[in-house]
């Protein structure tokens, strides 16, 4: 009986995944939140399907935080994935760069503006307390991000780069790998940084420079 009621639950969750991953596609060219109600709808389903087919059902106990959240699941199964969107109002999801690869289900987590980080050998990808992550920030493996830092929307790390206490990037700044960013340095809107920046220094331009000698040169 368990055989055949999981067989069914996955039937009903293939049915639901596809159908509306067909009939929401032009949200992709509309604003987020039509993606994310999109999501909840999706997860509504397949928990509804969770609980009458197979019997099992989920309670949630303790205080949620509102309004946007940033989270990094450390999960078991597809299942928080699914919960999340149920649960919390707005969560920022930190994953894995490979799931957007996959056709519709990468797409629409895309959209979603998920926070994809690669997953590398060796050392670990570490992101420093209290630090905060704008949407569609792409951060790469090994890379080390002290205490305080600010990434705001598109601004990517490529891997093995440093960041100490308190960096700041700004939207669409952009870091090479195997670099050295010193605490408080400022990077510029759009910047390329191909070179370590000192403690303190504020760089803009691409590729980037100290903000002095980028005004100079205009």
């Amino acid at each position: 009986m368990t055989f055949l009621r999981s067989a069914i639950f996955l039937l009903w969750f293939a049915l639901v995944s596809a159908t509306l991953a067909i009939v929401f596609l032009p949200a992709l060219a509309l604003p987020r939140a039509v993606t994310v109600w999109m999501s909840r709808r999706w997860s509504a389903l397949v928990f509804w399907g969770l609980r009458v087919i197979t019997g099992i059902a989920f309670e949630v106990r303790g205080t949620r935080p509102a309004n946007g959240v940033l989270v990094a699941a450390k999960h078991m199964s597809m299942w928080d994935t699914l919960a999340l969107y149920i649960v919390l109002d707005d969560p920022a999801i930190v994953l894995k760069r490979e799931l957007l690869y996959i056709p519709f289900y990468g797409w629409f987590l895309w959209k979603a503006t998920a926070i994809a980080i690669d997953r590398g050998a060796g050392l670990d990808t570490v992101i420093g307390a209290g630090s905060m992550i704008d949407n569609l920030v792409q951060i790469g493996h090994n890379v080390q991000m002290g205490r305080g830092c600010v990434l705001c929307g598109q601004a990517g790390i490529a891997g093995s780069t440093r960041l100490g206490d308190y960096v700041f990037i700004a939207a669409q700044g952009g870091l090479a790998g195997h670099l050295s960013i010193g605490s408080a340095a400022r990077i510029g809107a759009q910047a390329g940084v191909m070179r370590d920046v000192p403690p303190g220094e504020t760089v803009i331009g691409a590729p980037a420079v100290p903000q002095k000698d980028y005004r100079r040169s205009c």
